[in-house]
């Protein structure tokens, strides 16, 4: 199956993802594995798209989808630094910090009864 891995387009594994990420700690190490660097792959060539539905397993509340995770990430920043792409490496850093704040927003609960607020008014 690895072989076969590099013959298909990284795009193609796209539509695929939620299955994919589905299986990230299969129980069967040499499927985690596969499953890992189609993830690394596809998150590499496409850090736009992909890292919508990929940065959450970061703030997974099982610790090993956490790690795993941030591996993914890991990989596909150290691949664009290795590239001299700031960017795409930068967006994947930033992204982590995104979710994060975006996770937190969703949580809060404002004291008041008013219903609306600005950013500016929320501390976390």
């Amino acid at each position: 199956m690895l072989e076969f891995r590099s013959k298909f387009p990284s795009y193609s594994y796209y539509t695929a993802l939620p299955q994919l990420i589905s299986r990230i700690n299969h129980r069967n190490m040499d499927t985690a594995k596969l499953v890992k660097k189609i993830l690394i792959r596809v998150l590499t060539k496409f850090p736009e798209q992909a890292m919508w539905p990929l940065a959450w397993i970061l703030h997974s509340f099982n610790p090993e989808r956490a790690a795993i995770g941030q591996e993914i990430f890991d990989s596909a920043e150290k691949h664009h630094a290795q590239q001299d792409n700031v960017l795409k490496r930068d967006l994947l850093s930033s992204c982590k910090s995104l979710f994060r704040f975006l996770i937190d927003l969703a949580k809060y609960k404002p004291k008041s009864n008013n219903k609306t607020f600005t950013i500016k008014q929320w501390k976390p």
